[in-house]
C-alpha cells in the first residue's frame, strides 16, 4: 500500500496507485469528515440549535439529530436530564462530576502569557476569538463534540450501540496556554491515561488522539466517561505541569478523582 499515514505528504489522491490505495485514502477522507463535522459544518446548522444549561460554564450548543433530545424538550435551552443520546450521557457524568472541573483561578506566568500571543492558530487549533464555539451533533447512539476551551481544542465522535462491532470513539486533543514543554507534558498525561483504558493512542508534541472500538455497550459508555472526566480536569493542567514528575502526580490524582465513575 502507498498511502499509509495520513499525516504523510504522499497522502493525496496523486499517491494512489491501486485500487487498494483508492479505497484507503477515501475511507480515510470520509472518516475525517464525519470528525470534523461539527467544526466544519456548524455555520449551517444555526437554526436548530439549542443552548445545553449546565452547572459548569461550557456553553455548547445541540443540534438534535434523532433521538438525542427528549420530544417534550421546548425551547431554546435544555436541561442536562433531557439528554437521551447513550454517549452524551455519559460524557457528561464525567465532565460534570464534582472535583474534576476546577473553578479555582490558574495563575499563567509571563512566559506562558507571551507563548500564547506569539502562536500562529491554524484551523485545527482554539484561536481566542474562537472561545465559546461548542457544537454537539447527537442522535440517540451518536455524539460529535467539538470543544474550544481556552487556547485547546477537543474533538470527541463516538458511537455506542447494543452491536459491538459498530462501537467506536475517537479523542483528540491539541493546543494549550504555555509553551510546547509543558503542553507536551499534557499530552503525555492524557495518553497515558487513554492508553491505561484500552485506547490507541498517537502522540505529537501537544498533540494527543486515541481510538477505541469494538466493546460492549457497557464499557464504551466508562470510557466516554473517562472522556468526559478527561476534559473537565485537564483544561488548565498544562499551567500547572512545572516539572516532568508532574505527569504522574497528576495522573494519581486524576485516578483517585475519577475511579469511583468507572466501577
Amino acid at each position: 500500500m502507498n498511502v499509509v499515514d495520513p499525516h504523510d505528504e504522499n497522502f493525496r489522491p496523486e499517491g494512489c496507485l491501486t485500487y487498494h490505495d483508492i479505497a484507503r485514502f477515501v475511507h480515510e477522507k470520509a472518516v475525517d469528515e464525519v470528525i470534523h463535522i461539527g467544526e466544519r459544518s456548524s455555520k449551517w446548522f444555526s437554526s436548530g440549535l439549542k443552548r445545553l444549561d449546565l452547572d459548569i460554564p461550557l456553553g455548547v450548543s445541540v443540534l438534535d439529530i434523532g433521538g438525542g433530545i427528549k420530544e417534550s424538550a421546548d425551547g431554546n435551552l435544555i436541561k442536562a436530564d433531557e439528554i437521551t443520546s447513550v454517549p452524551m450521557k455519559a460524557f457528561l457524568k464525567g465532565l460534570c462530576h464534582a472535583g474534576l472541573w476546577g473553578n479555582e483561578p490558574v495563575s499563567v506566568d509571563l512566559g506562558s502569557f507571551m507563548s500564547s500571543l506569539t502562536r500562529t492558530f491554524s484551523s485545527s487549533m482554539a484561536a481566542p476569538e474562537q472561545v465559546g464555539k461548542n457544537l454537539v451533533v447527537l442522535s440517540k447512539e451518536y455524539m460529535n463534540m467539538s470543544l474550544r476551551l481556552g487556547y485547546h481544542f477537543n474533538i470527541i465522535d463516538v458511537y455506542i450501540s447494543d452491536n459491538i462491532n459498530d462501537n467506536y470513539a475517537y479523542f483528540r486533543f491539541l493546543g494549550g496556554v504555555t509553551e510546547i514543554t509543558r503542553r507536551s507534558r499534557r499530552a503525555r498525561f492524557i495518553a497515558n491515561i487513554l492508553e491505561h483504558h484500552d485506547f490507541r493512542v498517537e502522540i505529537r508534541g501537544d498533540l494527543v488522539i486515541g481510538r477505541l472500538k469494538k466493546l460492549p455497550k457497557e464499557e464504551m459508555e466508562k470510557r466516554v466517561v473517562l472522556l468526559g472526566g478527561l476534559v473537565a480536569y485537564t483544561r488548565q493542567l498544562d499551567v500547572l505541569m512545572k516539572h516532568d514528575n508532574h505527569v504522574n502526580h497528576y495522573e494519581e490524582e486524576f485516578k483517585q478523582r475519577i475511579g469511583g465513575l468507572l466501577n
